[in-house]
């Protein structure tokens, strides 16, 4: 999401340079919003993967922890 943002900013920042009559600003901050918006929602389903995974395996390692405090 960091990487999509920045790759976002220096887009603008071309735009900002070639089409000085274009107030950036403006439609930067409602671009930016909407990208992160975007990449949020499509990689949501891979957040949930991975943590219902580590959730898993976080619970077999309690288990194996407290069996080894009863020796």
């Amino acid at each position: 999401m960091i990487v999509t943002l920045f790759i976002t900013d220096v887009c603008m920042g071309v735009i900002a340079r070639t089409m000085p009559q274009m107030n950036i600003f403006i439609v930067g901050f409602p671009l930016k919003i909407g990208v992160g918006l975007f990449i949020l929602a499509t990689t949501l389903p891979l957040f949930h993967y991975v943590f219902t995974k580590l959730y898993h395996a976080m619970s077999f390692e309690v288990i194996q922890i407290a069996g080894g405090f009863k020796g």
